[in-house]
């Protein structure tokens, strides 16, 4: 038992024997979350042949410089926005080994409207040079 609430604590499981199956890696972008998406994968067995790394990216600067995400989609759309977190899952990508990317961004402040659109976005890319892609 990992502390993790069971339902989060079976979705970490279940992609962690997915992605291993395939021999896949997976590296996550997170702002509001802090880092706690990658704690519940890697608090997962088996999850450091599928986990590459995490990036905790709460500030503007911090995903401008550890992403790559351009000033302009900040000033344009805001850190909480859909192009933003496409943005941060395609830094995750290009600064890592990983196959596939999540980002999230949201307001973490109380008393922030309900149903405002979250910024969250997967990614994926082609393979690092020298990895093998699995066999189907």
């Amino acid at each position: 038992m990992s502390g993790w609430p069971e339902d989060i604590e079976t979705k970490a499981g279940q992609l962690i024997a997915a992605f291993s199956k395939r021999g896949l890696m997976v590296a996550t972008a997170e702002s509001c979350t802090g880092g706690l998406i990658a704690g519940a994968l890697t608090e997962i067995p088996g999850s450091s042949s599928v986990v590459d790394r995490g990036f905790v990216t709460y500030s503007n600067d911090a995903k401008i410089q550890m992403l790559g995400v351009d000033p302009a989609t900040l000033d344009a759309h805001g850190a909480v926005s859909r192009q933003t977190a496409i943005e941060m899952a395609r830094g995750a990508l290009s600064h890592s080994k990983a196959d596939m990317a999540v980002a999230v961004t949201w307001h973490c402040r109380s008393g922030w409207r309900i149903g405002r659109e979250a910024g969250r976005a997967g990614a994926s890319g082609g393979r690092q040079p020298g990895r093998q892609r699995p066999p189907p």
